[in-house]
Formats: C-alpha cells, sequence, structure tokens
C-alpha cells in the first residue's frame, strides 16, 4: 500500500504539544505556560484543527488500505497453493494459517470501531463534564463535590482498550511470525528448486552434446552414403542405411529427452518465481501492519492518558481553592479540553472510514452501520444535556492573578471553539462549553 509508506506529517499544534509534554519537567513556569499558550493558540485554528482531525480519520484509510493489501495476499496464495499446492504440500497449512490471521484482522478492526466509539463517548464526558466541572467551581464544598466525581470516573473500567492492545500487538507478532516461518520454508524449497535445476541444466548440457555427436555421425554417414553411390547398392547400401536409422533414431530419443528435461527446468523455474513473488508479496504487508498497529496503540491509550490527566487534576485541586484559581492550572485544563474536540471528531471520521470498508466486506449491514450512528448521537446528547444542567447551575467563579480577580461569565450561545486568541491574553476569561 503505497500511501501507508508516508506517515502523514503531524500538525503543528501536535507538535506543540508533544514538545511540551516530552520536556514539561525540564522547562521553567514560564516556558511550561507559553507551550500550553501556544498549543491553545493552535488549536483555535480551524485550518489546523481540521488537520489534525485528518490526521486521525488517516487510520481509518490506512487501515481500509491494509484490508485490501491482506486480501490480495490471501488471492495470490490461493492461487499459488491451486498451482503448486502438489509440488509444495506446507503450502496448503501456511494459507489455512494465513487465513486465519486475516479473520483476527477483521475482529481486530471491529474491536477498534467499538473503542473509537467508547473513546469517543469518554473525551465527551472528560470536557463537557468533568473538565467543566473543574471550570466552574466556586466555593470549597464545590471543589471537595469535584474531587469525588473524579475519583468516580477514574475508577471506572474501559478494558477494551487494554483488549485492543493487546490484540494488535499480538497479531503484529503473530504475522512477524508466520513471514520468518514461511521465508525459512521457501528458502529451504529454493535451495531444493535450485539443486533440481542445476541437476536439469546439467542433463540437457549433456543430451545436448550427445545430439551434437550424433548429428556428426549421421551426416558422416550420409556423406558416405553419397560417395559410395552403386558400389554400396548392393552390399551397403542396406548396413549404411540401418546404421543412419539407428543414429537418427538415438537423436530423437535425445532430443525428447532434452526437451522434456527443459519443461521440467521451465517447471522448476516457475517454482521459484512463484514462491519469490509469494514471499515479497507477504514480506511487503508487514510495514503496513507495523505502521497501523503503531497508530492503533495509540488510539488504545486514549483512555489511559484521559485517567492520568484526570489525576492529575484531582491532586491539584486538592491542595485548595488558591490551586483551583492558579492561571497555570486553569490554561491545562483549557488545553485538555480543546484537544478533546478534534480527538473526538477524528475518532468518529475514523469510525465512519472503517465502517464503510467492513460493509462492503460484508462484516458489518448498513443497519448495524446506521445504528451505530445513532447510539452514538444519543450518547452525544446525553452528555450535552448533562453538560448544560451542570453549567446552568454553575455559579460564576473567581480567577486571580496579580491580586486581581476576574469573573468567569457563562454564556450559552458561545463555545470554547469560538473563543478568539486575543481573548486568551493577558488573562483568558474562561466559558462554559455548549
Amino acid at each position: 500500500m503505497a500511501t501507508v509508506a508516508t506517515q502523514t506529517p503531524q500538525v503543528p499544534a501536535q507538535l506543540a504539544l508533544d514538545r511540551w509534554k516530552a520536556d514539561e519537567r525540564s522547562q521553567s513556569e514560564a516556558e511550561s505556560d507559553a507551550f500550553v499558550q501556544d498549543a491553545i493558540r493552535q488549536l483555535s485554528d480551524s485550518a489546523l484543527v481540521s488537520q489534525f482531525e485528518a490526521n486521525v480519520k488517516q487510520s481509518g484509510t490506512w487501515a481500509n488500505e491494509v484490508d485490501s493489501s491482506f486480501a490480495r495476499v490471501m488471492n495470490n496464495f490461493v492461487d499459488i497453493v491451486n498451482r503448486y499446492g502438489r509440488d509444495f504440500p506446507a503450502l496448503g497449512g501456511f494459507l489455512n494459517e494465513w487465513r486465519g490471521l486475516n479473520q483476527q484482522w477483521i475482529q481486530h478492526l471491529l474491536l477498534s470501531r467499538d473503542v473509537a466509539a467508547e473513546h469517543s463517548a469518554i473525551l465527551r464526558r472528560f470536557d463537557r463534564v468533568f473538565l467543566d466541572m473543574v471550570l466552574h467551581i466556586q466555593t470549597d464544598q464545590d471543589r471537595l463535590d469535584v474531587i469525588v466525581e473524579l475519583e468516580e470516573f477514574i475508577n471506572e473500567e474501559h478494558d477494551n482498550s487494554h483488549k485492543m492492545s493487546r490484540a494488535f500487538l499480538e497479531l503484529k507478532r503473530d504475522i512477524r511470525n508466520f513471514v520468518q516461518r514461511l521465508d525459512r520454508y521457501i528458502d529451504e524449497q529454493g535451495t531444493a528448486l535450485l539443486d533440481a535445476a542445476k541437476a536439469l541444466r546439467t542433463q540437457i548440457e549433456a543430451l545436448t552434446a550427445e545430439i551434437s555427436a550424433l548429428d556428426e555421425q549421421i551426416n558422416s554417414t550420409r556423406l558416405a552414403l553419397a560417395i559410395s553411390g552403386g558400389l554400396l547398392n548392393v552390399i551397403g547400401m542396406i548396413t549404411a542405411g540401418s546404421l543412419l536409422a539407428t543414429y537418427q533414431n538415438r537423436r530423437n530419443e535425445r532430443d525428447n529427452d532434452r526437451t522434456q528435461r527443459q519443461n521440467e527446468l521451465n517447471e522448476v523455474n516457475r517454482r521459484q518465481a512463484a514462491l519469490a513473488f509469494l514471499k515479497i508479496d507477504v514480506a511487503n504487508l508487514q510495514p503496513d501492519i507495523d505502521l497501523i498497529c503503531e497508530r492503533l496503540f495509540l488510539f488504545a491509550e486514549i483512555w489511559s492518558s484521559v485517567r492520568t490527566q484526570s489525576i492529575q487534576f484531582r491532586s491539584h485541586i486538592q491542595g485548595g481553592m488558591d490551586a483551583v484559581t492558579n492561571m497555570r492550572f486553569r490554561r491545562e485544563v483549557q488545553l485538555a479540553q480543546d484537544v478533546c474536540a478534534p480527538l473526538v471528531r477524528g475518532l468518529e471520521l475514523y469510525s465512519a472510514e472503517l465502517g464503510g470498508r467492513l460493509v462492503q466486506k460484508g462484516v458489518l449491514t448498513v443497519e448495524q452501520l446506521k445504528e451505530d450512528t445513532r447510539a452514538q448521537a444519543q450518547s452525544a446528547g446525553e452528555i450535552k444535556r448533562r453538560s448544560e444542567t451542570r453549567t446552568d447551575s454553575a455559579v460564576p467563579v473567581a480567577r486571580a492573578q496579580g491580586g486581581d480577580q476576574a469573573q468567569v461569565q457563562k454564556d450559552a450561545n458561545k463555545t470554547r471553539e469560538q473563543l478568539q486568541p486575543a481573548q486568551l491574553e493577558p488573562v483568558p476569561e474562561m466559558q462554559a462549553r455548549n
């Protein structure tokens, strides 16, 4: 799959996030603030956010292309076994094993769609419920209540992500093991075929030399017959004629033998070519499998990342109201919110991209796809309603910096995505998300 060979470049926002995360411990607070603020600015750029979403969706495209590669290798494998299975009986066993790996791949893709849907819901709740709770803490009791809410969220079980991660890791390992064993078998058979080809070439060369010698004898005999003429008509014609016939018959036999050996050599060459093609065809799929597995490992880490951030935020607000109103902390919460939206959209696009392919394969039905979409929409609606209920009841939160107090005003008609970069300096006003 040619398109998989080159991974989509990361957008600047993602690079900033990665750098911030990697260097956080060694940065001063000012440097860390700059990274967070820069990431927030870039995540307010609709073009960059669209690219971020497209990067996540691209995994679905890659998965579809890997699936097409799986199908192509399967078809080539079946063709080679049909043609050469009698000569290489072990290939039938390899084919059955490959069918099993292909079925595992399909099941893992189905699981990845489930995980994408689950993580979309998790990210929505994390963004619109729990992070909103943190940003709308007004009293110490609010703070204690949010700590309890975060604790319950942290203790939730979402095992599908770990199951998916293990599944793709095991599949990647099994395919690598399969490729190594198939390579060994093909190399062994290739050595045997090379030996057979060498023996056949030696036989062909010997037969060619014998035929050349017989041609000389036949020509000499014909010349003798022509010179002797009438003298041999009585006593030599029959003898010479019989000798010529003997030479000619022997020459025909050797030529037939050589033709048979050449046909056998051609067949050996075809077998060598078929095995070499199969070896290359299967080996070419390995990098694609590795790439898609690595990307899906990142999907599997979403819940772990959300849980880790929730633990960090909970620990921070346990420090009291001063910790809650700390500007650096609030910007980190804002950044967490801003990352959620493109991730959710990207996961939905991934699910849709992959769903179309699975419907084509008959693994999913159109009705199942529609039902999945309805369920996701219902889940998103419930999360939004809970968020709105929570926000409507919230009291504006005081935020302090340099001794100045800034009220967080709720604007039900404006979302976080609509905030302009200028509004984030020097003290951004946190607004409720719809």
